[in-house]
């Protein structure tokens, strides 16, 4: 029986039938001929690609990460222990950014070293080692987490690969688009306060390595790049399309995946991005010479410090 054969059968059936496709995840994938029009059946699909919802506009579920307490009630089933407080398995769901897989390998790594109040220390220290092995755990999910994303993160165009390697370095949550469209629009480059002091000549390096996305604000280009990751379920796009969220897991693999020295090239390159967004509020009065006075930009009201780098600690309620 061929795949055609598959559809024509359900297609032919009075009474109830499911069909079940499962991780149809490729974005290159196109379902429709593999789906019968019989209205005496359902399909149920599962998929990391949010344009899967084309096939059921109305009926797309989307399925988030655990709540904590959910999250700490699966590590403490999986690891087959209960403790007196909880404290600590929060913070360890937490850092594993409730993502169900890395708990689970978590409770049992747990449940085999009997190590749950050292278990964020080995973790921080082992991280890259422990999320690159496949489950131990009765399951028949093949693949470890870090193959997982090594998967999808591989067949993202090139382009969407290094934003998301500029994301990994800024905080993950709320990441403002205007970000990157200010920073582009300035040309990467930082701004002067006063003509006797320039900015470095090693800024044109990493300003050449944002060129990437564009010698101007280009609004179709910027969307494709953020579209192929949230395809890919990479990043959360708010709904207004203003921020954008990436999972931490996804910026620990990336950081353990491009190793120690590309890390300082991405770290010195977002951080030129995050200097070519920074101009002064137009409200505030001028420069002086003597005694500098400069307005702090509102942008820097979206930054903190992390790792030595600014980071995105978002606010909707800020502007820039």
């Amino acid at each position: 029986m061929t795949w055609k054969d598959a559809v024509a059968y359900l297609d032919g059936k009075e009474k109830g039938w499911l069909l079940y496709v499962d991780n149809a995840g490729s974005p290159e994938l196109d379902l429709f001929p593999y789906l019968p029009r019989s209205i005496h059946g359902a399909t149920l699909i599962t998929t990391r690609n949010s344009g899967c919802v084309k096939y059921a506009p109305d009926g797309a579920v989307h399925v988030g990460g655990l709540e904590e307490r959910e999250a700490v009630n699966l590590l403490h089933t999986t690891a087959n222990f209960t403790p007196a407080s909880d404290a600590e398995s929060r913070e360890i769901v937490r850092e594993l950014g409730l993502l169900a897989l890395a708990i689970t390998q978590a409770g049992a790594y747990i449940r085999k070293t009997h190590s749950l109040d050292t278990y964020l220390e080995t973790f921080r220290q082992y991280r890259d080692r422990l999320l690159s092995k496949r489950p131990d755990i009765d399951t028949e999910y093949a693949f470890s987490i870090y193959t997982a994303f090594d998967l999808s993160f591989n067949d993202l165009p090139a382009n969407t690969q290094n934003f998301l390697k500029l994301c990994a370095f800024l905080h993950h949550s709320l990441i403002p688009k205007d970000l990157f469209k200010r920073s582009i629009i300035s040309g990467f480059s930082t701004y002067t306060i006063r003509k006797s002091l320039p900015p470095p000549e090693s800024d044109k390096t990493f300003i050449s390595n944002l060129h990437f996305l564009g010698s101007e604000w280009d609004e179709v280009t910027f969307h494709e790049i953020v579209d192929s990751a949230s395809q890919a379920s990479f990043i959360d796009v708010s709904t207004d399309g203003s921020f954008y969220t990436v999972h931490p897991l996804l910026q620990m693999y990336i950081k353990d995946r491009i190793g120690g020295e590309e890390s300082e090239h991405y770290i010195c390159t977002t951080a030129q991005l995050l200097l070519g967004a920074i101009r002064p509020h137009p409200s505030v009065g001028a420069v002086r010479e003597r005694g500098t006075r400069i307005g702090v930009p509102r942008t820097l009201l979206l930054f903190g410090e992390l790792e030595g780098l600014p980071r995105a600690v978002g606010s909707r309620t800020s502007t820039m």
